[in-house]
């Protein structure tokens, strides 16, 4: 222990009864909140996070019962990581987006767009069928990264999707035919040792 470790246990000594924390707030639920059949679409409740997962977070409103926040209603911007959004003990307010009673399920948003599913609607959406409508023509696959020679070579043989398969294959063809002169005249290779001392 030197000096300055002295002077600081003095300096804290001579403040008896001083608490650096900050001050504590009690946290409470919303009122008549006791169970799961309570909870309404559309309400707005406080709740804290109790678990954060790569698909979304958890938090707890009442009720006895964790409600789902998907990573996709966390913010009204897109989220990549719920774990730069939301953090284990904070306070959220969140918006009771639907509640399935059978399997005791509650989806909570976090966003401010997000509108309620009513009970109506749900059932509604089971009962529709789907209907079918005529594909548009998609627009060309956009690669996920820049990639020069992809853009170059989809240029090139834009059409022609015979003689792009064949390239390909040749691409395929010679990579690992470089595979394998390199296994054979490699550095630590048999053949390639043998053909040194030969």
């Amino acid at each position: 222990m030197g000096l300055p470790t002295l002077n600081n246990i003095l300096a804290e000594l001579a403040k008896p009864g001083r608490d650096s924390r900050n001050v504590f707030e009690p946290f409470s639920f919303a009122p008549g909140i006791e169970k799961v059949e309570d909870l309404v679409p559309g309400m707005r409740l406080p709740g804290i996070v109790t678990n954060v997962a790569a698909f979304g977070a958890f938090g707890d409103i009442g009720g006895h019962r964790d409600g789902l926040v998907h990573v996709s209603e966390l913010s009204d911007n897109f989220v990549k990581d719920p774990g730069q959004v939301v953090r284990v003990h904070p306070r959220v307010s969140v918006t009771v987006l639907e509640v399935d009673r059978e399997r005791n399920r509650i989806a909570l948003p976090m966003k401010t767009s997000s509108a309620p599913k009513t009970e109506q609607a749900r059932i509604e959406k089971k009962v529709s069928a789907p209907v079918k409508s005529e594909k548009a023509p998609s627009a060309p696959k956009k690669s996920s990264f820049n990639n020069p020679f992809e853009a170059a070579f989809n240029k090139e043989c834009e059409g022609h999707q015979e003689e792009k398969f064949i390239l390909w294959i040749w691409c395929i063809f010679l990579f690992f035919f470089g595979l394998f002169v390199v296994g054979c005249y490699g550095k630590n290779s048999m053949l390639g040792g043998w053909v040194r001392r030969g």
